[in-house]
């Protein structure tokens, strides 16, 4: 076909402007050659289309673009794909994205270092399957259903903080056909923070399956304390996982949904405006959004108050670094459709 686009999603800004191309072309694709597809195979065929460009992620952003509501948040699960509640944003909240107008191009070298990131925790997985062969693990989330969280906390001490690719193939030598694939599709090298990764994944499995439940039950102070936590994992910085950080939380049981492991994807603007909205009255809560390394923040904020967030990050932001404003409300719209 003889195909032109054009959009308004900003580019490398962390909110799916590749995805959207994808979603966009596939619903065209479908249309034009009169095609049955079912939303997963729709939505899974767009994720292992996205692979060509050399981004190894899932079909996560494919799936929010296709399965949407207007006004409400969707709970999509994968592997196998499903499409769970569908709950009423209330309007005494809004969403806020502030484009923190870093790019983060995957075209660039920050395909690199997100799919280091998705390498970290295969390896993660790798290991943990083969020191606890008797939970029978088949996806990495499998291993956020554990309870108590104390024996994931263990499961998360058996592994290295650190490890090479030398050191993985010299522990998991059964895997080396597996690690040897991984690195022929990833352009990286050196060394993997594989826990700190891990527990960042596992608490982000544990924190979605709640989303729901506290949005059914209005109480989004929390899920907006859960927004926080989920940045700190992505901070500059983070705090490394050790052996004594992990005994601590062994002992206490404590409670994996607030423990931020240790991404490590943010940049110093985009945890500035984080700092700068969760000092605000009326935010909830703030993160950054898509894969990191650049782009925008959403917060979670009161409606009534959303007019002097905005002037203030404005002020307190845009303006210190001289950018342009960019923040601005959003709304749940309807999922992805063919206009004749």
């Amino acid at each position: 076909m003889t195909m032109v686009a054009s959009g308004t999603i900003p580019v490398a800004a962390g909110l799916s402007s590749s995805s959207s191309i994808v979603v966009a072309v596939m619903e065209a694709v479908v249309a034009l050659n009169s095609l049955n597809l079912s939303n997963k195979d729709f939505i899974n065929w767009c994720g292992e289309g996205e692979w060509f460009v050399g981004s190894r992620g899932g079909a996560g952003d494919h799936g929010a673009m296709k399965c949407c509501e207007s006004g409400k948040i969707t709970h999509l699960k994968f592997k196998p794909f499903e499409v769970g509640e569908s709950v009423k944003f209330l309007d005494k909240y809004a969403v806020v994205v502030a484009n923190s107008m870093t790019k983060a191009k995957k075209s660039e070298g920050s395909k690199d270092k997100f799919n280091a990131k998705i390498a970290s925790y295969e390896f993660a997985f790798m290991l943990i399957k083969r020191n606890f062969p008797d939970y029978n693990f088949l996806e990495f989330r499998d291993i956020a259903k554990v309870k108590p969280y104390s024996k994931i906390y263990k499961m998360l001490k058996s592994i290295p903080e650190t490890i090479t690719k030398e050191e993985l193939l010299a522990l998991i030598p059964e895997y080396s056909e597996k690690i040897e694939e991984i690195y022929s599709r990833y352009s990286t090298t050196g060394t993997y923070d594989i826990r700190g990764v891990a527990l960042y994944g596992i608490s982000e499995c544990v924190r979605a399956e709640r989303c729901i439940e506290l949005l059914k039950n209005g109480n989004y102070e929390q899920l907006g304390e859960m927004m926080k936590v989920s940045h700190n994992g992505d901070r500059l910085g983070g705090l490394n996982i050790t052996d004594n950080m992990l005994d601590k939380l062994i002992a206490k049981n404590d409670d994996i949904a607030y423990q931020s492991g240790k991404y490590d994807c943010s940049t110093e603007k985009i945890d500035y405006l984080c700092e700068v909205l969760n000092s605000l009255d009326g935010v909830l809560g703030s993160e950054i959004a898509g894969a990191g390394l650049g782009g925008c923040v959403v917060a979670l904020v009161e409606k009534s108050k959303v007019n002097k967030i905005i002037d203030t990050i404005n002020k307190e932001y845009y303006d210190k670094y001289g950018f342009e404003y960019s923040a601005y409300v959003y709304s749940a719209s309807q999922g992805s459709v063919v206009l004749f």
